[in-house]
């Protein structure tokens, strides 16, 4: 049953992407002007495919096939984001730190608002205990989206791990002002008054 299951989906995949590579109907611009989602920038059926084709290897487990197939996605379509937080994930799950980290450096750089890769740059940096790096791309993130309460709390976090306590809550209170509803906040600074 489940071997039929997957046989099915996989066959359903296939299709989908030989419909798209035929019709010529990859170009996600336009199909999401309607939604309230930001639009990707355009894509080929060529990239979509192999994004489909490396979803489904991820999904599946198979690491590098996946690997494989978002690499050619950015060669397909130079322009597109939609496998730039997907490549460094996968460096990671197959034991290549060092070129998740280069390859989200150099995404920063050619890409200057980008925030998820910041993010993800940021969280490595912070398991290697290198909290200076980590609150420098934190607070470029805030730079380019200052809404981001959650970004806010990460540097709570960093300072509350580093027993800059006064730090911390300062952070924590600037949220509560802003967003007195950001339970998160109330949470982190009741945790610092009970260590303090």
């Amino acid at each position: 049953m489940k071997k039929n299951f997957l046989h099915q989906s996989l066959c359903n995949v296939l299709i989908l992407s030989l419909l798209m590579y035929l019709a010529g109907c990859a170009h996600l611009e336009s199909k999401t002007q309607n939604i309230n989602i930001a639009p990707r920038k355009a894509v080929t059926a060529c990239g979509y495919s192999n994004f489909l084709k490396g979803s489904y290897a991820e999904l599946h487990g198979n690491d590098e096939e996946a690997l494989a197939a978002y690499t050619i996605v950015e060669k397909c379509d130079p322009e597109t984001d939609m496998v730039d937080d997907r490549i460094p994930l996968v460096l990671l799950k197959i034991g290549k730190r060092e070129e998740a980290i280069d390859y989200l450096k150099k995404k920063i750089i050619n890409k200057p608002d980008s925030i998820i890769q910041r993010l993800i740059l940021a969280r490595l940096y912070i398991q290697e205990k290198q909290y200076d790096i980590a609150i420098k791309l934190y607070n470029e993130v805030l730079e380019l989206s200052p809404e981001r309460n959650d970004v806010y709390l990460r540097l709570a976090t960093i300072y509350s791990e580093q027993k800059k306590y006064e730090h911390a809550k300062k952070i924590l209170y600037q949220i509560i002002e802003k967003d007195p509803d950001f339970y998160l906040a109330h949470l982190h600074l009741a945790r610092l008054y009970s260590l303090t």
